[in-house]
């Protein structure tokens, strides 16, 4: 088989890809949803699990709209696609511990980490509008955390004055006692007398 009837056979059978595109966007709106009527935990959960359905429910999606939604066995592009879902769970590894220390930066990876995929389908699909796609996807999961970053350096500086007592200034709480970690210079760990919280300090 000619590549070029590669590709052509897989967009054919998937309808160029855009019924993924559309069930995974389903998928994240669900996962936003969850997160502002629960927590973001329950969320990162749902777009887990919703994630596992999103190939099955492409490919009925693809024959409600008269298409095979299965490639030729004979198509070579079979096993990139199946071979580019590696990329999904290395990405879904690192966001989940980043998430750990992080919460709000899963979200910007997972993003950043579906836009690599996506540059994969150019390939599969020959269509340049997945690298428009995928590069969007990464430049806008590179963004968010970087204004997550500047807000955060914003609070410092705004707030450093103000909460400030006896030389010391509470920083940030974590979730448990042994981990605490800062990317600030002139910085000393040490546990302060507030109920079941730990606080990174730094000399004001």
């Amino acid at each position: 088989m000619k590549f070029e009837d590669a590709q052509q056979n897989m967009n054919l059978a998937y309808f160029g890809g855009g019924t993924g595109v559309l069930v995974s966007g389903l998928v994240w709106c669900i996962a936003g949803f969850v997160a502002l009527l629960h927590s973001n935990q329950s969320s990162m959960l749902t777009l887990f699990f919703g994630g596992m359905f999103i190939h099955p429910l492409a490919m009925l999606l693809s024959k409600a709209l008269k298409r095979s939604g299965n490639h030729d066995p004979k198509n070579p592009l079979g096993k990139l696609a199946l071979e580019s879902t590696i990329i999904l769970f290395v990405g879904l590894f690192l966001a989940f511990y980043v998430a750990k220390l992080q919460a709000e930066w899963f979200y910007s990876i997972m993003l950043m980490i579906i836009g690599v995929r996506y540059l994969v389908f150019n390939t599969l699909y020959g269509m340049k509008v997945y690298w428009i796609l995928g590069v969007s996807l990464m430049f806008s999961g590179m963004y968010c955390i970087k204004c997550q970053f500047c807000n955060r350096r914003l609070y410092w500086r705004d707030n450093r004055n103000s909460i400030c007592a006896s030389n010391i200034c509470p920083i940030e709480r974590y979730s448990f006692k042994n981990r605490i970690t800062s990317s600030y210079n002139r910085k000393i760990v040490c546990s302060w007398s507030y109920p079941s919280a730990w606080y990174t300090a730094k000399a004001c």
